[in-house]
């Protein structure tokens, strides 16, 4: 298995193929349910993920950036624009809410979009998503969007301790923090 993934990771990088066309070849890549269990432990409680969303967007204020660049929230009353918008969309989570409802309440639909291709829906939260898609843009060979570019950044070097021996300045400073407070 090893090779097959070295291998097929090797073809993603140096072919660079569309999100559909690895969509269609690889299906089973873009099913939660191939997921599911590397993700529960992000899944113990309901009141966990509205937590958790929050803590998501609050690191994306720190850092300076966004968070409607990551997250996008639409009404499903607005069908008619809805998928217009999300083709538009170069990636991000969408969330999917019912009109009158407030954050409380779960989502309709929560997914991941890549150039403008909903490669996953009906996670189980925002978080869960971000982890998501975080993994495709490693396994896609993807770059970070420039304007969560820290975001990423401190999800790859902090949170997944991967390659931390290289971090920019704000996220170094951000480290520091995380670590003098322990």
């Amino acid at each position: 298995m090893a090779h097959t993934f070295a291998y097929r990771r090797q073809e993603v990088v140096n072919q660079e193929p569309r999100i559909k066309d690895l969509k269609d070849r690889w299906p089973a890549l873009f099913q939660h349910k191939e997921t599911a269990d590397i993700m529960d432990i992000f899944d113990q409680t309901e009141d966990i993920h509205l937590r958790r969303e929050c803590v998501l967007r609050a690191l994306i204020i720190f850092l300076g950036e966004d968070p409607d660049e990551l997250i996008k929230e639409y009404l499903d009353s607005r069908t008619d624009d809805l998928q217009k918008e999300m083709e538009e969309l170069t990636m991000g989570v969408f969330v999917i809410r019912k009109e009158g409802e407030g954050l409380q309440e779960p989502p309709a639909d929560i997914g991941i979009i890549i150039e403008g291709v909903e490669v996953l829906n009906e996670l189980p939260s925002v978080a869960s998503a971000c982890a998501l898609l975080l993994g495709l843009l490693y396994a896609l060979n993807i770059a970070y969007p420039k304007p969560l570019h820290f975001t990423f950044e401190v999800l790859q070097k902090i949170i997944m301790q991967l390659d931390q021996h290289k971090m920019s300045a704000k996220v170094q400073n951000l480290y520091g923090r995380l670590q003098s407070s322990e």
